[in-house]
Protein backbone atom coordinates (compact mmCIF):
# COMPACT_ATOMS: atom_id res chain seq x y z
CA UNK A 1 0.00 0.00 0.00
CA UNK A 2 1.05 3.60 -0.25
CA UNK A 3 3.80 4.95 1.58
CA UNK A 4 2.64 8.45 3.89
CA UNK A 5 4.43 10.18 1.80
CA UNK A 6 2.55 9.72 -1.12
CA UNK A 7 -0.41 10.37 0.83
CA UNK A 8 0.94 13.73 1.51
CA UNK A 9 0.97 14.86 -2.37
CA UNK A 10 -1.00 17.28 -4.01
CA UNK A 11 -4.04 15.73 -4.85
CA UNK A 12 -3.73 16.01 -8.78
CA UNK A 13 -0.06 14.38 -8.68
CA UNK A 14 -1.38 11.75 -7.14
CA UNK A 15 -4.63 11.39 -9.73
CA UNK A 16 -1.92 11.59 -11.95
CA UNK A 17 0.11 8.49 -10.81
CA UNK A 18 -3.30 6.82 -9.98
CA UNK A 19 -4.17 7.17 -14.06
CA UNK A 20 -0.76 6.41 -15.20
CA UNK A 21 -0.98 2.95 -13.29
CA UNK A 22 -4.07 2.20 -14.68
CA UNK A 23 -3.39 3.20 -18.63
CA UNK A 24 0.11 0.47 -17.85
CA UNK A 25 -2.01 -2.00 -16.37
CA UNK A 26 -4.84 -1.92 -18.80
CA UNK A 27 -1.75 -1.96 -21.92
CA UNK A 28 -0.09 -4.58 -20.54
CA UNK A 29 -0.80 -7.89 -18.01
CA UNK A 30 0.99 -7.67 -14.50
CA UNK A 31 3.97 -9.38 -15.46
CA UNK A 32 4.66 -7.22 -18.59
CA UNK A 33 3.56 -3.92 -16.74
CA UNK A 34 6.62 -2.00 -16.29
CA UNK A 35 7.31 0.97 -13.68
CA UNK A 36 8.70 3.09 -16.14
CA UNK A 37 6.35 3.74 -18.53
CA UNK A 38 4.39 4.57 -14.96
CA UNK A 39 6.98 7.04 -13.99
CA UNK A 40 6.81 8.09 -17.62
CA UNK A 41 3.10 8.82 -17.59
CA UNK A 42 3.01 10.32 -14.20
CA UNK A 43 6.11 12.69 -14.82
CA UNK A 44 8.04 11.84 -11.86
CA UNK A 45 11.31 11.04 -10.89
CA UNK A 46 12.07 7.56 -10.93
CA UNK A 47 13.25 7.57 -7.07
CA UNK A 48 10.25 9.65 -6.06
CA UNK A 49 7.98 6.59 -7.24
CA UNK A 50 10.36 3.90 -5.05
CA UNK A 51 9.33 6.82 -1.75
CA UNK A 52 5.54 6.16 -2.53
CA UNK A 53 5.60 2.80 -3.47
CA UNK A 54 7.97 -0.68 -2.79
CA UNK A 55 6.96 -2.08 -6.26
CA UNK A 56 5.13 -2.60 -9.14
CA UNK A 57 3.37 -5.19 -7.18
CA UNK A 58 2.46 -2.60 -4.70
CA UNK A 59 0.78 0.07 -6.68
CA UNK A 60 -1.05 -2.72 -8.58
CA UNK A 61 -2.69 -4.15 -5.21
CA UNK A 62 -3.73 -0.01 -4.38
CA UNK A 63 -5.54 -0.13 -7.58
CA UNK A 64 -7.24 -2.89 -6.76
CA UNK A 65 -7.96 -1.51 -3.13
CA UNK A 66 -9.64 1.78 -4.49
CA UNK A 67 -12.44 -0.56 -7.41
CA UNK A 68 -12.55 -2.36 -3.72
CA UNK A 69 -13.79 0.64 -1.53
CA UNK A 70 -15.70 1.96 -4.68
CA UNK A 71 -17.86 -1.07 -5.06
CA UNK A 72 -18.46 -2.03 -1.56
CA UNK A 73 -19.98 1.33 -0.93
CA UNK A 74 -22.59 0.67 -3.82
CA UNK A 75 -22.51 -2.59 -2.61
CA UNK A 76 -23.97 -1.26 0.33
CA UNK A 77 -26.96 0.89 -0.97
CA UNK A 78 -27.97 -2.52 -2.83
CA UNK A 79 -28.20 -4.81 0.35
CA UNK A 80 -30.04 -1.90 2.32
CA UNK A 81 -32.28 -1.33 -0.77
CA UNK A 82 -32.85 -5.00 -0.53
CA UNK A 83 -33.96 -4.66 3.39
CA UNK A 84 -30.39 -7.14 3.94
CA UNK A 85 -31.52 -10.07 1.84
CA UNK A 86 -28.85 -11.54 0.69
CA UNK A 87 -29.37 -13.53 -2.37
CA UNK A 88 -31.43 -10.47 -3.99
CA UNK A 89 -28.38 -8.12 -3.33
CA UNK A 90 -26.01 -10.25 -4.74
CA UNK A 91 -27.87 -10.89 -7.88
CA UNK A 92 -27.87 -7.24 -8.61
CA UNK A 93 -24.46 -6.55 -7.15
CA UNK A 94 -23.25 -9.30 -9.89
CA UNK A 95 -25.23 -8.10 -12.97
CA UNK A 96 -23.49 -4.44 -12.46
CA UNK A 97 -20.28 -5.92 -11.63
CA UNK A 98 -19.93 -7.95 -14.90
CA UNK A 99 -20.90 -4.50 -16.91
CA UNK A 100 -18.37 -2.52 -15.21
CA UNK A 101 -16.09 -5.70 -15.63
CA UNK A 102 -16.59 -6.49 -19.38
CA UNK A 103 -17.70 -2.93 -20.71
CA UNK A 104 -17.10 -0.30 -18.31
CA UNK A 105 -14.17 2.38 -18.28
CA UNK A 106 -11.92 0.26 -16.64
CA UNK A 107 -12.38 -3.19 -18.98
CA UNK A 108 -8.92 -3.65 -20.22
CA UNK A 109 -7.75 -3.15 -16.60
CA UNK A 110 -10.19 -6.09 -15.54
CA UNK A 111 -8.88 -8.05 -18.32
CA UNK A 112 -5.49 -8.19 -17.26
CA UNK A 113 -6.50 -8.51 -13.51
CA UNK A 114 -8.15 -11.92 -13.98
CA UNK A 115 -5.60 -13.03 -16.42
CA UNK A 116 -3.09 -12.19 -13.15
CA UNK A 117 -5.22 -14.11 -10.85
CA UNK A 118 -5.24 -17.64 -13.11
CA UNK A 119 -1.64 -17.55 -12.49
CA UNK A 120 -2.26 -17.31 -8.35
CA UNK A 121 -3.22 -20.79 -7.94
CA UNK A 122 -5.74 -22.41 -6.20
CA UNK A 123 -4.31 -21.12 -2.71
CA UNK A 124 -5.21 -17.28 -3.91
CA UNK A 125 -8.95 -17.82 -3.23
CA UNK A 126 -8.73 -19.66 0.10
CA UNK A 127 -10.84 -17.51 2.55
CA UNK A 128 -8.58 -15.33 4.11
CA UNK A 129 -9.94 -12.84 7.61
CA UNK A 130 -13.05 -11.51 6.85
CA UNK A 131 -12.26 -7.99 5.29
CA UNK A 132 -14.28 -5.17 2.95
CA UNK A 133 -17.22 -6.57 1.53
CA UNK A 134 -17.68 -9.92 2.78
CA UNK A 135 -16.80 -8.18 6.28
CA UNK A 136 -19.74 -6.03 5.62
CA UNK A 137 -22.39 -8.53 4.36
CA UNK A 138 -21.64 -11.14 7.45
CA UNK A 139 -22.08 -8.22 9.88
CA UNK A 140 -25.40 -6.95 7.83
CA UNK A 141 -27.30 -9.65 5.86
CA UNK A 142 -30.36 -10.98 7.02
CA UNK A 143 -29.73 -14.22 8.39
CA UNK A 144 -33.63 -15.54 9.24
CA UNK A 145 -33.78 -16.46 5.84
CA UNK A 146 -31.11 -19.01 6.10
CA UNK A 147 -31.38 -23.03 7.01
CA UNK A 148 -27.84 -21.95 8.93
CA UNK A 149 -26.96 -19.20 10.41
CA UNK A 150 -23.59 -19.46 12.55
CA UNK A 151 -20.61 -16.98 11.97
CA UNK A 152 -18.70 -19.79 10.07
CA UNK A 153 -21.45 -20.67 8.30
CA UNK A 154 -22.09 -17.35 6.95
CA UNK A 155 -18.83 -16.68 6.02
CA UNK A 156 -18.52 -20.22 4.49
CA UNK A 157 -21.43 -19.21 2.11
CA UNK A 158 -20.10 -15.55 1.19
CA UNK A 159 -16.54 -17.00 0.12
CA UNK A 160 -18.55 -19.83 -1.64
CA UNK A 161 -20.64 -16.86 -3.83
CA UNK A 162 -17.87 -14.84 -4.23
CA UNK A 163 -15.28 -17.72 -5.22
CA UNK A 164 -18.06 -19.18 -8.31
CA UNK A 165 -18.00 -15.74 -9.18
CA UNK A 166 -14.34 -14.89 -9.26
CA UNK A 167 -13.87 -18.58 -11.22
CA UNK A 168 -16.54 -17.78 -13.73
CA UNK A 169 -15.36 -14.63 -15.21
CA UNK A 170 -11.65 -16.49 -14.85
CA UNK A 171 -13.31 -18.74 -17.14
CA UNK A 172 -15.24 -15.95 -19.42
CA UNK A 173 -11.55 -14.00 -19.74
CA UNK A 174 -9.96 -17.41 -20.45
CA UNK A 175 -12.11 -19.39 -22.55
CA UNK A 176 -14.71 -16.68 -23.72
CA UNK A 177 -15.90 -19.68 -26.51
CA UNK A 178 -17.82 -21.57 -23.15
CA UNK A 179 -19.51 -18.72 -22.27
CA UNK A 180 -20.16 -16.75 -25.21
CA UNK A 181 -22.17 -13.21 -25.19
CA UNK A 182 -21.77 -10.97 -22.25
CA UNK A 183 -25.78 -12.23 -21.58
CA UNK A 184 -24.68 -15.64 -21.62
CA UNK A 185 -22.71 -15.11 -18.61
CA UNK A 186 -24.74 -13.28 -16.77
CA UNK A 187 -27.15 -15.77 -17.08
CA UNK A 188 -24.80 -18.49 -15.94
CA UNK A 189 -23.89 -16.66 -12.78
CA UNK A 190 -27.70 -16.17 -12.37
CA UNK A 191 -28.15 -19.89 -12.28
CA UNK A 192 -24.92 -20.61 -9.87
CA UNK A 193 -26.75 -18.25 -7.73
CA UNK A 194 -30.08 -19.76 -7.73
CA UNK A 195 -28.57 -23.53 -7.28
CA UNK A 196 -26.43 -22.46 -4.16
CA UNK A 197 -30.08 -20.33 -2.42
CA UNK A 198 -31.59 -23.30 -3.22
CA UNK A 199 -29.53 -25.36 -1.05
CA UNK A 200 -29.40 -22.50 1.89
CA UNK A 201 -32.81 -20.76 2.07
CA UNK A 202 -35.21 -22.33 4.13
CA UNK A 203 -38.25 -24.16 2.23
CA UNK A 204 -36.77 -23.37 -0.66
CA UNK A 205 -37.63 -19.91 -1.40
Amino acid sequence: MPTATFYRLPTPKRARIVQAAYTEFARAPFHDASVSNIIRGAQVAHGSFYQYFQDKADIFDYLLSLQQNHNIAWMREVLAQEHNDFFAAIAIVFDRLIDMLVSGPYAPFYANVFDYLKDQGPEYFTPQPQTGAALYLQDHLDRSQLNEQSDEAVELLIWSVVGMFVQTMTTYYQHPEKLGSVNALKQSVAQQLQWLAAGCLKNGK
